[in-house]
């Protein structure tokens, strides 16, 4: 009885360590912050669930003059933005500097498929003013070492999201 157990974990332990990915998440961000910046690995699409959830109720207010209206607005971007990382396991989020790395494996369980297509993002940020953020999208294979390098080309300025997507879908 001890062998057919002893079996029946070692079955297991290897159907489990199957359903994982590794990833190698090094930054080089440009331009460099004095500050570290927020990190997180979903398995959701980023932008979609930003889309759908942004309070475009907030932006019905008139504010005074243009100035009050494009802070407003770069103020919601943010917030809606920031809140994607509000319910998130706390081991699926990292801070990083300017130029970091770090190894992460994520493993699903038996009955629990990983899915095949994460992202990882950042926080929202300013540059010259304006609202951006990283998203990265990864292909993941089971057992996979996957990498990562934000950088320019998966740089999103959130108020090109919001003139683009959000306002078409109002």
């Amino acid at each position: 009885m001890k062998k057919i157990s002893g079996i029946l974990v070692l079955v297991v332990l290897m159907a489990c360590s199957a359903n994982k990915f590794d990833l190698q998440l090094v930054t080089n961000i440009t331009p460099p912050m004095e500050q570290g910046l927020a990190f997180a690995i979903v398995d959701f699409n980023p932008t979609v669930k930003f889309i759908r959830e942004f309070d475009t109720l907030n932006q019905k207010a008139a504010p005074d003059s243009a100035t009050d209206k494009n802070v407003k607005l770069i103020n919601s971007l943010i917030t809606s933005w920031d809140a994607l990382f509000n319910k998130l396991p706390a081991n699926d989020n990292f801070l990083m500097n300017s130029v970091d790395s770090l190894n992460y494996t994520k493993t699903g369980g038996i009955f629990v498929p990983l899915s095949t297509t994460w992202w990882v993002i950042s926080k929202s940020f300013l540059i010259d003013g304006q609202p951006y953020c990283y998203v990265v999208q990864l292909a993941v294979k089971k057992g996979a070492i996957v990498s990562c390098k934000p950088d320019k080309s998966n740089l999103v300025l959130l108020t090109e999201v919001y003139k683009n997507q959000i306002l078409k879908k109002s």
